[in-house]
């Protein structure tokens, strides 16, 4: 049976961090592989894997020729089907501006597909950052500037981010 994987994005690191602890909490024997690019700039990424109460791993790796994005998927695909035989849950924890399509799809390859089983991408959303209001309205009932002709208006959903990613169901789950 697949490992259940759960990508849990967003722009704030505290917002994150409280919905991967959360996950880690319920679920006892789940993992958590984040990859720090704080010191990309350096060419540094740090990657940590983690379950509710401590670090079990922390390792330096290489920036994969100077592309932040392949360096993620080229080394967490390892460490997932490294980590599938022992976990109950694997959740990525990924960093801010990292795009979940992106992981998603890379989980989606042939060397994972009778080990993980993408479940779950969640948008973690930080209360304090969000729009008062939460629904369409008339650019001049929002006090917001808007172009001529233009009405813009608040997404009723999350990000599109978490809509786009295809779901691969359980095959042992439809027996």
């Amino acid at each position: 049976m697949s490992t259940p994987v759960v990508l849990v994005a967003g722009l704030h690191a505290s917002a994150r961090t409280r919905v991967v602890d959360r996950l880690l909490r319920d679920h006892p024997g789940s993992l958590a592989v984040h990859h720090d690019l704080r010191g990309v700039t350096a060419g540094r990424v740090e990657r940590v894997v983690r379950n509710a109460s401590t670090v079990l791993d922390l390792a330096d790796v290489r920036l994969a020729h100077g592309c932040v994005t392949c360096t993620v998927r080229e080394d967490l695909l390892p460490q997932l089907v490294r980590h599938a035989a022992t976990a109950s849950l694997l959740v990525v924890d990924l960093w801010d501006s990292v795009e979940p399509r992106s992981v998603a799809e890379a989980l989606d390859c042939e060397e994972a597909h009778e080990i993980l089983r993408l479940t779950c991408v969640l948008t973690a959303l930080h209360a304090e950052h969000m729009p008062r209001r939460h629904h369409p309205r008339r650019p001049a009932e929002r006090d917001r500037p808007a172009g001529r002709g233009r009405r813009p208006a608040l997404s009723r959903r999350g990000p599109d981010q978490a809509n786009r990613v295809r779901h691969r169901p359980d095959p042992a789950r439809r027996r």
